[in-house]
């Protein structure tokens, strides 16, 4: 759980290669973004309108 970075966010790490974020909102699992290659989804994350940082 990540709800320090948005409310009911959570992360996964897949294959050492990507970071899924992800919510579940009643019966359905919503997506909300993919980060590749050691990037600093953290930034992104709480900056939102910053995504090239």
């Amino acid at each position: 759980m990540r709800d320090d970075l948005d409310e009911g966010l959570r992360i996964t790490g897949f294959e050492r290669r990507a970071v899924i974020a992800w919510k579940v909102e009643g019966d359905t699992v919503r997506i909300t973004n993919i980060f590749y290659g050691g990037r600093d989804y953290e930034a992104v994350l709480r900056n939102p309108g910053n995504a090239d940082d």
